[in-house]
């Protein structure tokens, strides 16, 4: 009896690993399957996230240009939303995985979040940089740039618990700057001080629900989150009251100078320009040759969300070559009404205009560029040819 219990005992034992090796057998692929892509991520991760940024880049400028303003903000909405769900995941993982011991899930997790959160960076970029004048706007679009780039390529810094709250909280801040004008329906500074607070609330209740999942790590981190948010905040701020921050959601749609301007029965704007030769395409400053006696009129059209409301400046301004400066000439306030997905058309016209190097800026009532438009005056005395522009 104590024998047949005995062999009724290893028999049972063996069957048990045999249904173990089978079970094993069976998840083998998967396994297989996904730390084979992690082996392959590792080795070739530079490259591969050179390319993503490449790539996403190129996506991004390519469909978000063209993009309405209602799929735009979903599109934000919905990469905030998962990349504060995987950061959220990724350390609920961690609460409970050794340190050396973490899963394929993990892995996957990990690549959501830096996904997502590139992908912020990536649209944000290009969104901030429709329509903008470089020379005034750089260093925020390099600061949104840089974000993107470090997050392709240094993975291992990403890891920091305090390094992804901070960047999560730039892409809250970034969002709301745009978002807040577009529901209340104007911008001034009063609404940059609401896009903040919100942005400072949201990452409040973000840091609270991080507590909840692994309070040992966020109070370890306690010091250094607040450092990264407030650092960031402190800089965004400076960026926006020294005009670097493009005026979004405003964004200059079509613009130029002309020769002549009428408007049709259907009230439409009939404009001539002088065709670009293969001499001035790469001229920052195209000729405009001037026929004596006549009005120069500039042409914008600006985009702005329905039931939006301000007024925009156009900034006519003369390059002295003595001083070396530019000079004011005169600035012309025009009221915008948003809604119309061309844009809304304005113009100004400038008379007895001297020769020389001009440009106008067309900027907000704080001085926020919008765009820039560059021509040079030069008497002409001949007719040129024109071709019909329709606003």
């Amino acid at each position: 009896m104590a024998i047949k219990t005995i062999k009724n005992f290893y028999s049972n034992k063996r069957e048990a690993t045999r249904k173990t090796n089978e079970e094993k057998s069976f998840m083998a692929p998967e396994r297989n399957w996904s730390k084979g892509i992690r082996t392959l991520y590792s080795k070739y991760e530079r490259h591969i996230g050179t390319l993503t940024i490449i790539t996403g880049f190129i996506f991004d400028n390519l469909t978000l240009r063209e993009a309405s303003i209602d799929a735009q903000t979903m599109v934000f909405i919905i990469y905030l939303i998962l990349s504060g769900v995987s950061i959220l995941f990724l350390h609920f993982l961690e609460s409970r995985e050794k340190k050396e011991n973490k899963g394929y899930l993990h892995f996957w997790v990990f690549l959501l979040m830096q996904f997502t959160i590139g992908g912020l960076f990536s649209m944000f970029f290009v969104f901030y940089s429709r329509g903008f004048a470089l020379s005034a706007s750089w260093p925020f679009l390099l600061f949104l740039f840089a974000n993107l780039v470090g997050n392709e390529l240094l993975k291992k810094e990403y890891t920091r618990l305090s390094l992804q709250v901070s960047l999560y909280f730039i892409g809250i801040f970034s969002f709301f700057i745009y978002y807040i004008p577009v529901i209340l329906h104007e911008m001034d500074d009063k609404i940059f001080i609401y896009s903040g607070l919100a942005s400072l609330i949201t990452v409040f209740i973000f840091m609270r629900l991080l507590e909840l999942i692994y309070f040992k790590r966020v109070n370890r981190s306690r010091l250094k989150i607040g450092f990264g948010v407030l650092t960031f905040y402190i800089l965004i701020n400076i960026f926006y009251f020294t005009n670097v921050i493009p005026p979004v959601p405003l964004v200059m749609k079509d613009g130029g100078v002309y020769h002549n301007l009428s408007v049709n029965n259907r009230g439409d704007y009939i404009a001539y320009k002088e065709p670009i030769s293969e001499w001035n395409i790469f001229n920052e400053y195209p000729a405009y040759n001037k026929i004596q006696g006549e009005s120069v009129y500039v042409i914008t059209s600006v985009y702005a969300p329905a039931k939006f409301g301000t007024q925009v400046i156009h900034d006519w301004q003369y390059y002295n070559e003595n001083s070396k400066k530019w000079i004011s000439a005169s600035r012309i306030f025009v009221p915008i009404i948003g809604g119309r997905e061309g844009g809304y058309r304005f113009y100004s016209v400038k008379q007895n205009i001297t020769p020389g190097i001009w440009r106008v800026d067309v900027e907000t009532l704080r001085g926020q560029n919008i765009s820039r438009i560059k021509f040079e005056i030069v008497d002409a005395d001949f007719t040129p040819n024109f071709e019909q522009v329709i606003y």
